[in-house]
């Protein structure tokens, strides 16, 4: 039992930083102006992957531009609506009152980025 738990643990562990690292990785690449299409071609992973692991490390604190992703004109109706419905926000949701297509994987990165502007303007410092 406790050896089959010690190699379970191990696994995890190992998993945990392959994660961390491929995550490492696409920012690295990011921030080496590499758009989405480059990045999931020299990774070899799916463009979902990459926006997956972008909204990831967007709601981690990393500095991710979602504007480099998506027209201002979408951005700006994507943030009117989310301004006029209530947390938790969902893609779903937003998509059905949008005007313009815009994917699930960059509507989820605008509302990750949303998200974080929101909260943090109603953050008090005591």
């Amino acid at each position: 039992g406790e050896e089959i738990l010690k190699k379970i643990r191990q696994f995890l562990l190992e998993k945990q930083r392959e994660d961390t690292s491929s995550k490492k990785l696409i920012f690295s690449l990011y921030k080496q102006n590499n758009t989405v299409s480059k990045i999931k071609d020299k990774l070899d992973v799916d463009q979902d992957q990459v926006y997956l692991t972008m909204e990831k490390l967007l709601q981690k604190g990393y500095n991710i531009d979602v504007r480099e992703f998506i027209s201002n004109r979408k951005l700006e109706e994507v943030n009117q609506i989310l301004s006029k419905i209530s947390p938790p926000y969902q893609a779903k949701q937003v998509r059905q009152e949008l005007d313009v297509e815009i994917s699930q994987e960059k509507l989820k990165l605008v509302i990750a980025q949303f998200e974080i502007e929101h909260h943090s303007q109603n953050l008090v410092y005591v």
